[in-house]
């Protein structure tokens, strides 16, 4: 994994959507409420986020190093 993209709901679409970039370059769209999606966002949110108050998304990067 190399990315999670976390968008919130809202007039484009009433979900909350989940994609993750795989370290291939790959997006893969994840059930939000799945538990092992909840488990790892909130592990992430716990070490590295980043909100973009300009197109109302939270972009989470980590790096394994």
């Amino acid at each position: 994994m190399a990315n999670i993209e976390v968008i919130p709901s809202g007039p484009h679409c009433k979900n909350v959507e989940v994609i993750i970039t795989l370290k291939d370059g790959k997006l893969v769209c994840v059930d939000p409420s799945a538990s092992w999606v909840e488990r790892i966002i909130k592990l992430i949110l716990e070490r590295y986020s980043f909100y973009n108050r300009e197109n109302n998304k939270m972009i989470i990067t980590f790096c394994p190093f």
